[in-house]
């Protein structure tokens, strides 16, 4: 693509076409029909390529189909981490849309014995969509439900399960389970683990990504004199789940640090005090906004 520059006769004047001037006698430059219906074809090959129908009366065509072919230009990026309304800003085409329900709770322990130990499975994350959905789709405003943070057991007790994080009608993403109570046995024994929780249920409705939470590993018995309480599962947004604690720390559960991760398990060696399980940590919804 270039002025004719090979054509004769077409009056460029340092490469490039001018108006004709009555006063000073120049003549106006020619634009050649080869030329012209070549410029023509370039810039329609580009609406084609966009899946675009050539419209004589929309000068906007040509930037709408680079915006399509290139994917636009990110425009703003939007973290929803509460309950609301998720209002699209004005000018976008498209919005990449991710989501993840809620952690759940790691299991908490009871206290032992001088001839005992107790260990307990951190949550499992909550379930992951994703969607690239067009302005049209969205309209105005889309109402959004950011699914709770599973709570984390107390003494001997489960950990909560995580709530459903919802993206209008268009993406559900189920909350991670918590985990099931510690268990405890002789300090002498290697045969018992604190089992996290199951991965929720799959997410649904996301036109690229649908999938399942993660738990963790689980908590067990590492020596005599020293144990691991199980991770929570890691977010699929980005990943934090609730560290591995170390039994001789006599630290209660790692709580959650990423969005829709799960909360840490823990454990208590001979003659510790019950301790409670991490929690898990609250969805998000996460919106990327393309010119």
């Amino acid at each position: 693509m270039d002025y004719p520059k090979s054509v004769a006769n077409v009056g460029l004047v340092n490469g490039k076409f001018v108006d004709e001037n009555t006063a000073t006698g120049l003549v106006g430059s020619l634009i050649p029909a080869e030329w012209g219906n070549a410029i023509t074809d370039e810039l329609l090959n580009v609406l084609a390529a966009a899946g675009l129908s050539p419209d004589e009366q929309n000068s906007a065509q040509l930037t709408l189909a680079i915006r399509k072919l290139t994917g636009g230009r990110l425009l703003a990026v939007k973290v929803i981490t509460a309950t609301g309304t998720y209002t699209p800003t004005p000018g976008i085409t498209l919005a990449l849309v991710k989501a993840v329900g809620g952690g759940g709770g790691g299991a908490g322990v009871i206290a032992t014995n001088a001839s005992t130990y107790a260990v307990s499975g951190g949550g499992a994350s909550g379930a992951y969509s994703e969607s690239l959905l067009t302005a049209a789709q969205l309209g105005s405003s889309v109402p959004v439900t950011i699914g709770a943070a599973g709570i984390g057991g107390a003494a001997g007790n489960a950990g909560a399960n995580g709530g459903t994080t919802l993206f209008g009608s268009f993406m559900t993403c189920p909350g991670g389970n918590g985990a099931p109570a510690g268990t405890s046995g002789a300090n002498t024994s290697y045969s018992f683990v604190g089992v996290p929780g199951v991965p929720a249920a799959s997410a649904s409705g996301g036109n690229i990504a649908n999938s399942q939470g993660s738990s963790g590993p689980s908590g067990f018995i590492v020596q005599i004199g020293g144990a691991l309480g199980g991770a929570g599962g890691a977010s699929p947004l980005a990943g934090g789940g609730g560290g591995i604690m170390q039994g001789i720390a006599a630290a209660v559960g790692a709580p959650a640090s990423a969005p829709g991760a799960g909360g840490g398990g823990c454990v208590s060696l001979i003659n510790q005090a019950a301790k409670a399980g991490g929690s898990g940590a609250a969805g998000a919804v996460i919106v990327l906004e393309y010119m």
